[in-house]
């Protein structure tokens, strides 16, 4: 949106980046407290933060400040980041590895990915961009797209979320795919943090 825009251009990103994973790791631990079943916490890094050279030290300190395991946190990096510069990328994806931290590849599928850069950077996640879910119920190659790229994370043992589900025929095509999570509004919008907690326990109780 025109505000990240804003913030990228005025090279304060990077210091919005530091402040989001924090708080990001602080919630979570305020939800576990409260006895909510969140799983993982996926966290977007932009261009410039993933750059930044205070990204892994941001990292270390945020779920150290929260006191989360890093196997709770993923960081999602779009794929076209990851593919600009790639000896660099894989430096730091194997130090966040190495930290323990999940790693998503996001808008999988809109840029130059190949064979050979999944098997270098060995992802945890590829999300599927929402520009192939959206044209699922009426284009055939959108379909063989999002089959080809679930079964490609099958083979190699990732897991595979599909962005942008809007509706119930997405969501049925997508289930019978084997995409294993999905995000999108017809799943659950956006909400405020009050709002998120009774609509998590809702589901938790089953309601």
């Amino acid at each position: 949106g025109t505000f990240i825009g804003i913030a990228e251009e005025c090279g304060k990103i990077a210091d919005m980046g530091v402040w989001t994973l924090s708080e990001a790791c602080a919630q979570l631990a305020r939800w576990k407290a409260k006895g909510l079943e969140i799983g993982v916490m996926a966290v977007n890094v932009s261009a410039q933060e993933f750059r930044d050279h205070r990204l892994l030290d941001s990292l270390q300190n945020a779920l150290s400040q929260g006191g989360i395991s890093p196997s709770e946190l993923e960081v999602e990096i779009t794929e076209s980041v990851l593919m600009s510069e790639t000896e660099t990328s894989q430096r730091i994806i194997e130090r966040m590895r190495e930290l323990g931290v999940g790693i998503s590849i996001d808008d999988f599928g809109t840029g130059y990915s190949s064979l050979s850069y999944l098997k270098r950077l060995r992802p945890n996640q590829l999300k599927i961009d929402r520009s192939f879910v959206s044209d699922t119920a009426t284009d055939n190659d959108s379909r063989a797209i999002v089959n080809g790229i679930v079964g490609l994370a099958n083979a190699l043992s990732l897991t595979v979320v599909a962005e942008g589900v809007e509706t119930l025929e997405q969501e049925q095509f997508l289930r019978d795919t084997g995409c294993q999570t999905l995000q999108g509004y017809f799943i659950g919008r956006p909400m405020p943090v009050e709002q998120f907690e009774a609509w998590m326990s809702k589901r938790q109780k089953g309601a």
